[in-house]
């Protein structure tokens, strides 16, 4: 309320300087690093929510488009610094009072037809002459995953964004099953030094920009993954169409069961040694770390409450063990 009564009498925070937007560490005296602040405060957040809005296609890319753009990255660095120290979500609050759940819900969409359909006919063009900006619209699709899935986590959030649930529903689905299609593996890497750098030279000659396409791919789709997890948890207090797309029309129990089976966020090598996609980049798992269970997997395994709209409106409990479906 203070906030609003601030912005009423026509308090506008100006827009922070590249400096000011960098990541802050708080540091207690001794050399030991206490918590992350973030980029951004609560008044610059809602100015920067309040000024979101949609672009057509022929319009991505421009200045207005890739200012937008830097604001929905520290929007979704500031959303999940607060989540990870447990503070005031005020980028959530932010969002669900300006109705603009929504606006991120289309622009997501958007960003992947226009993966789909434009980057094919501009790849070469944008991989020799504006690689930079390239980059950042193929990235786009990943930053507004990433943003809804830590804003999606809040009931509040699910249902401000009813209306467009359905077309989420339906890109979550897309993407589990382009994790399903796809062979997810890192590239060969060799041991000798200089045979590794004549690589990352010839990657860096061939197509780099194709070998971001590919990553960026693999974490919007695991994005979608906790955002379909997400939906599920809030089916009690979702419209019912939302319960029959995911139940029924594409059956999402079964495709977290071949989810599991697969693991497309896994891969060991030849030699045996287990990587795993890990923020965007395919690590290297130790022996010890290799008996924990991966976060993807973890949003797989764990138990989620539905309530199926279709089926006399019981209520019913759903977990997927590693063994198959259990529904008690």
């Amino acid at each position: 309320r203070r906030l609003a009564r601030r912005l009423e009498s026509g308090h506008r925070p100006e827009l922070q300087t590249e400096q000011a937007a960098r990541m802050q560490v708080r540091n207690d005296g001794d050399g030991r690093v206490d918590d992350a602040v973030g980029p951004l405060n609560a008044l610059e957040a809602d100015r920067f929510v309040e000024e979101l809005r949609s672009f057509p296609f022929e319009q991505m890319g421009g200045a207005a488009w890739l200012q937008q753009h830097e604001w929905l990255t520290q929007l979704n660095v500031q959303a999940h610094v607060n989540a990870s120290q447990m503070r005031d979500e005020f980028v959530v609050e932010a969002l669900v009072l300006h109705e603009k759940v929504p606006l991120l819900v289309r622009e997501l969409i958007a960003s992947e037809l226009w993966k789909l359909n434009v980057y094919p006919l501009l790849k070469d063009f944008l991989s020799k002459e504006q690689s930079v900006k390239g980059y950042l619209l193929l990235y786009h699709e990943a930053v507004l995953a990433n943003l809804l899935e830590a804003v999606l986590f809040h009931a509040a959030a699910c249902e401000s964004a009813s209306d467009l649930l359905g077309e989420l529903c339906d890109y979550c689905h897309r993407k589990l099953i382009w994790l399903l299609q796809t062979e997810c593996a890192p590239p060969p890497r060799p041991t000798d030094k200089e045979a590794l750098k004549a690589q990352f030279l010839k990657e860096a000659e061939d197509d780099y920009l194709e070998t971001q396409h590919k990553t960026i791919s693999m974490s919007a789709a695991l994005f979608a993954l906790s955002i379909g997890r997400f939906l599920t948890e809030q089916l009690p207090r979702l419209p019912l169409t939302v319960s029959a797309k995911l139940l029924e029309e594409y059956d999402f129990l079964m495709l977290l069961v071949a989810l599991l089976e697969k693991k497309p966020w896994e891969h060991r090598g030849a030699d045996g040694t287990l990587r795993r996609f890990v923020q965007g980049q395919w690590l290297r798992v130790g022996e010890a770390d290799a008996r924990r269970m991966d976060k993807s997997e973890a949003q797989v395994e764990v138990r989620q409450s539905a309530r199926h709209g279709c089926a006399f409106g019981e209520e019913v409990v759903v977990g997927v063990p590693r063994d198959g479906v259990k529904v008690v």
